[in-house]
């Protein structure tokens, strides 16, 4: 079993659909330098932006709230 973090999901399921990092920056209206630091787990995105990548990809969204507290 392979465990991805979020932000390699991204990246990986960006490369399946063959879209540039630039062409993803474009369809989301997103800035390329601040999605290439959400994929290298340098940034954490917002619900909002994470939300306008996944769109793009595909992919759904969900929100695990912490309950740990």
């Amino acid at each position: 079993m392979v465990i991805m973090t979020n932000y390699e999901i991204i990246k990986h399921h960006r490369l399946k659909a063959g879209i540039s990092l630039g062409q993803l920056a474009k369809a989301t209206d997103l800035d390329k330098g601040g999605l290439s630091k959400i994929e290298n787990g340098k940034s954490n995105p917002t619900v909002k932006t994470l939300a306008k990548v996944c769109k793009v990809l595909n992919l759904k969204i969900e929100i695990v709230e912490d309950t740990a507290n």
